[in-house]
């Protein structure tokens, strides 16, 4: 999340100009703004704000007119109703009996929605060091398509549910296109080039957020008791008091509004941004009552916790005598999100920029500047939002080398001692005393409240567009998820697709991709099988349902933390909505799916949907069997028109079979149009 907030806030300064309403009585939610698309045919929210009691009037080019009286707390709400798409702009005037405004450029198309995690925040441009595949040719392209769409909306999170957004529609200009989801942008030109209408994408994403955070509070009781606990409607409840408490305790701290520029300026890069704690540079400093930690490691891995702020980190030791003097190398790994850090009281590197919590930092201490074997390693680390802390180096430890002499490192990955000495909630940053443990002792939810908690996405993401017409959601989620059983994901899934129901209609399309290997999947071993629950939960809760479907990325090799094939996504995302939601005819609109298995013991056969002119590696030990007692072996294979045939010798009477389980497999089973298979995992069952 703190990755595309960046982004956002940024376009939101450069458009503050031009974008902004006069300070009147009449406000308009930024959604409703020139460059909007509106869903056709449908019945669709206008919403904003004016004086309670005040009659709004919604008059539209194609003679219309709707109305709305605004609340006591000055909000006013009206569901208007659109024609079939023109490919034309139009006009609507928004009105009370003494003030007018008239948005323009307004189409009538096909609108879909992007939501879940950062897989689907990924902007065009990338994020250093991650970049998105061929994508040269896309924002070079000098030709923009002024009937393609999109609405960006500023991540966050809140622990009830929202009524407005933040965010602002962007067109398919050169200027803007490095800016949008590539998914959202690929999905897009891919239903543009076919559907020959406007089309528009909402861009509503939460980074770092598990699938529980995407549950409405009125859904958790009945799909996830006994996930969680049967009281979590209640605790919710609770949780919210504990974050008001906690807010008034941190509105007693000297604080200070993250605010971005008229020009795009970053807050943290303002030199007139006053940390408040530049003494603790000073040699002199007695670090001694801070608290200790280990590291390399996230922060919600040590006593800090999940948090956003800044905190310093410290080491005090001693170097080889030989060293003294000598041009020094520091190897800190990764550090979320930024950092400034400090040897001996003097600056030796600094990555303040936004989006570098991805990049190894590796520092040096110039020839002559180590005066003795004593040194103060000190590090300020500001983490923007979502888990923050040390990542690890890419290649070795955290360490210290001299010149020249690499092969004898003074490893530093141990004790570090620490102190938090801000917290940000919101768009304020909260600062403490530099010389007291103010969080010692503050034992609070809210300062773990995060976009983690249960239903805290969905409040913030979609609660504000509830009422708004869409014609399907693109969804990815469940990295965070990774241990969780199948039957206890598939749980909280169906609860996704159920909330996003309730909040756009019953009719809805929902598409999900399929959890991929990833970093995240080695970390988490990559013979282990510990994301196939969730894997095989995605799956079925899609599977032989009307207007939903899950695409597979199984065949791409595994990425860092964010795929660069972004463009595969988003064109089979839109190859999948094409056949399901639009009736386009394609032989294959996904990859092999099973249908049914069958025992010839000691063969076990699977029947496959989307099943043409299916191919496999057969030397790539994907499919495995088990028999009763549960254990898995690698089958040899083979295809047989719509059928695949595995067996293997060590299980003479096989009962399951399961498809690329393994954290980090690379599937090669796909059909004629070059579709991958899901992971999946079926089980033959008794007559």
């Amino acid at each position: 999340m703190k990755l595309f907030r960046n982004i956002i806030c940024l376009i939101l300064a450069v458009c503050s100009v031009a974008c902004s309403q006069k300070q009147t009585d009449l406000i308009l939610s930024p959604y409703i703004s020139d460059g909007m698309l509106l869903q056709q045919n449908a019945q669709t929210k206008f919403w904003g704000k004016a004086s309670p009691g005040s009659n709004v009037k919604v008059q539209t080019d194609w003679d219309c007119l709707f109305s709305a009286t605004a609340n006591n707390d000055s909000i006013w709400e009206v569901s208007i109703l659109t024609p079939k798409t023109d490919n034309k702009q139009h006009k609507i005037e928004i009105y009370t009996t003494s003030e007018s405004i008239t948005i323009t450029n307004v189409l009538i198309g096909e609108l879909w929605m992007v939501s879940g995690e950062a897989y689907m925040e990924f902007p065009l441009i990338g994020w250093p060091p991650d970049s998105v595949e061929g994508v040269s040719a896309t924002l070079a392209n000098e030709i923009s398509d002024p009937l393609l769409r999109f609405f960006q909306a500023k991540p966050q999170y809140s622990i009830t549910p929202m009524t407005d957004v933040e965010g602002v529609w962007l067109d398919d200009s050169k200027m803007w296109r490095g800016m949008i989801s590539a998914v959202a942008y690929y999905f897009g030109q891919t239903l543009r080039d076919s559907l020959k209408v406007p089309v528009g994408v909402v861009v509503s994403t939460c980074g770092e957020s598990r699938a529980e955070s995407w549950i409405r509070k009125e859904l958790l009781p009945s799909h996830v008791a006994g996930v969680y606990n049967p009281e979590w409607s209640s605790q919710m409840d609770d949780i919210i008091d504990e974050v008001e408490t906690f807010k008034s305790w941190l509105g007693e701290h000297k604080h200070r509004k993250l605010e971005y520029g008229p020009n795009g300026e970053d807050p943290y890069l303002d030199p007139k941004f006053e940390y408040r704690d530049e003494s603790l540079v000073m040699s002199d400093y007695d670090f001694s009552k801070w608290e200790k930690t280990k590291l390399p490691a996230m922060w919600e891995q040590t006593p800090i916790g999940r948090a956003s702020g800044i905190c310093w980190f410290v080491k005090t030791d001693t170097i080889p005598k030989s060293w003294v003097g000598k041009a020094l190398k520091i190897y800190l790994g990764a550090i979320d999100d930024r950092d400034v850090t400090y040897f001996n009281g003097y600056e030796i590197g600094r990555h303040m920029e936004a989006n570098h919590f991805n990049i190894d930092r590796v520092y040096e201490v110039p020839r002559g500047q180590l005066k003795s074997q004593y040194f103060t390693l000190l590090i300020k680390t500001i983490n923007t939002g979502g888990p923050g802390g040390f990542r690890g180096c890419s290649a070795g430890r955290m360490r210290i080398v001299m010149e020249g002499n690499e092969s004898k490192p003074m490893f530093i990955d141990n004790q570090w001692a620490y102190r938090m000495t801000g917290i940000k909630s919101g768009d304020e940053m909260y600062f403490f005393d530099l010389d007291k443990d103010e969080l010692k002792g503050v034992k609070s939810l809210s300062w773990t409240y995060d976009e983690m908690l249960p239903t805290v996405a969905s409040n913030a993401m979609w609660a504000p567009f509830e009422g708004v017409a869409v014609k399907g959601a693109l969804w990815y989620n469940g990295e965070h998820n990774e241990a969780y059983a199948d039957s206890t994901f598939r749980k909280i899934n169906e609860a996704n697709i159920e909330t996003f129901k309730s909040y756009f209609g019953k009719d809805i399309s929902f598409y999900q991709l399929q959890v991929q290997p990833s970093t995240l999947a080695y970390k988490l071993g990559g013979e282990s099988t510990s994301m196939m629950g969730v894997r095989r939960a995605q799956f079925e809760t899609t599977k032989n349902r009307e207007k939903r479907g899950t695409i597979s990325m199984m065949d791409m090799p595994w990425y860092s933390y964010h795929s660069p094939y972004k463009r595969v996504v988003g064109e089979r995302f839109a190859r999948m909505a094409l056949s399901r939601t639009y009736g386009v005819k394609y032989v294959n609109d996904a990859g092999p799916e099973p249908i049914s298995v069958s025992t010839s013991d000691p063969l076990m056969i699977i029947r496959f949907k989307n099943n043409r002119n299916m191919t496999l590696n057969a030397d790539a030990c994907q499919f495995e069997v088990a028999g009763e007692d549960g254990e898995y072996f690698v089958a040899t294979t083979f295809v047989q028109g719509p059928d695949v045939a595995v067996f293997s010798h060590a299980v003479p009477h096989p009962k399951k079979v399961r498809y690329a389980a393994k954290n980090m497999v690379r599937g090669t089973f796909k059909n004629e149009d070059g579709l991958p298979s899901v992971s999946f995992e079926i089980e033959l069952q008794e007559k």
